[in-house]
């Protein structure tokens, strides 16, 4: 999306067409994601400010309600820091590796799965 022409445009395209705009959307933070302001902060703070955190900002102000993930601002850093596109796309998908292995610890020192499966299970009505 930070790529096209006109990303606000690009975007509002993909909106009418009632697709999922690539680096919107949030189930948790809503209607901001704090880890992406942080990272736009952080940028300003170190005087990056290139076309694509030009472009992840309008997109940010144009789409709103949407909540900008932090999918958009990285690939905007680093777009801007000069990586290239096919780079730029795998580094969201190590975040969440990351963060997966970090569920998985949490969960061996202090098993809650079973226990909020169980309780969806006792909550949750299924029509079958």
């Amino acid at each position: 999306l930070l790529q096209e022409p006109d990303p606000v445009e690009a975007a509002r395209r993909i909106r009418t067409a009632g697709r999922k705009v690539p680096g919107f959307g949030h189930p948790v933070h809503k209607p901001v994601d704090p880890r992406s302001e942080r990272i736009l902060e952080l940028a300003h703070e170190r005087g990056l400010e290139g076309p694509h955190l030009t472009s992840a900002r309008a997109l940010r102000d144009d789409l709103a309600p949407l909540t900008m993930n932090v999918s958009m601002p990285i690939a905007a850093v680093l777009l801007d820091l000069g990586y290239p596109a096919s780079t730029v796309k795998a580094i969201p998908i190590l975040a969440r590796t990351a963060s997966l292995l970090a569920h998985l610890a949490e969960e061996q020192e202090d098993p809650i799965g079973l226990g909020l499966a169980a309780a969806a299970e006792e909550a949750v009505e299924y029509e079958r």
